[in-house]
């Protein structure tokens, strides 16, 4: 087999899908890493501002658990903008959401301070939707991922998930602050086609119930498990090539594209 080494300099901040195909499997069907045959192309870039600074985002889109009062509203929380949101209630229920008014890939998330007082998000989580009722929180390796925040009032911070969250809706919750929660934001990313957002498994849109398969191991192996991050996963009982696993929606749809 030829080696060929591939330069990826010329596809920095663009998202990159490598595909190895092992073509010799040992007894217990492990993969012989000598063996291994790979492609790698990259999508388009997705890094360009979605709105919040500019004002492309309405104000009618961005609304959050609580204000301190009208002055500080949600409104407020564009990126540079002169004030910032602040939460009336400083405890972790709470939360700064918008919504892009159509299916969004979110690539990068910055945040500031307040531009007039010693206040700041220090740590956050994220959460997404795709209809704005049902909600699940951005994980990476099956737990909940903290987001380093601010370090001062006009500083900007920005984080990339290593994961792009398909969404129409996003929320940020605060985990810590300095005296206030206040914020500014902006989000990065792209306009997707609405065909390439999720169905529903990992949010549990769809519920477990509607996931079968051909045989499983059963205990923490069941199909319901098969589900994009979830903790386990589904396997099944025979390694063989007429093994399946397979999910039914109530209302017509058609598949777009696989996730593993």
């Amino acid at each position: 087999m030829r080696r060929q080494r591939w330069s990826v300099r010329a596809y920095k901040g663009r998202v990159g899908f490598i595909r190895l195909v092992d073509y010799y499997t040992g007894g217990w069907g492990h993969i012989n890493f000598d063996d291994l045959r790979g492609g790698i192309r990259c999508e388009r870039s997705c890094i360009s501002e979605l709105g919040m600074r500019v004002g492309k985002i309405p104000n009618s889109a961005i609304t959050a658990s609580s204000q301190y009062n009208a002055q500080y509203g949600p409104q407020k929380a564009r990126l540079n903008g002169r004030l910032s949101w602040i939460a009336r209630l400083n405890r972790r229920d709470q939360f700064l959401q918008v919504d892009f008014g159509r299916a969004t890939k979110v690539t990068g998330i910055a945040t500031q301070g307040r531009p007039n007082a010693h206040q700041w998000i220090t740590r956050y989580t994220l959460s997404f939707s795709q209809d704005g009722t049902v909600w699940t929180q951005y994980k990476e390796q099956s737990s909940v991922k903290y987001f380093q925040g601010n370090k001062d009032r006009n500083t900007i911070k920005v984080n990339h998930p290593v994961f792009p969250i398909r969404c129409r809706f996003i929320r940020i919750h605060p985990y810590y602050w300095r005296s206030y929660m206040a914020m500014r934001a902006e989000f990065y990313g792209c306009n997707i086609d609405k065909c390439k957002l999720p169905i529903g498994l990992e949010d549990q849109r769809i519920d477990g119930g509607q996931l079968s398969a051909s045989t499983s191991l059963g205990g923490s192996y069941e199909p319901w498990r098969g589900a994009l991050n979830h903790v386990y996963s589904w396997c099944s009982r025979h390694a063989n090539r007429n093994q399946w696993l397979q999910t039914y929606e109530q209302k017509l749809m058609v598949p777009s594209k696989w996730n593993e």
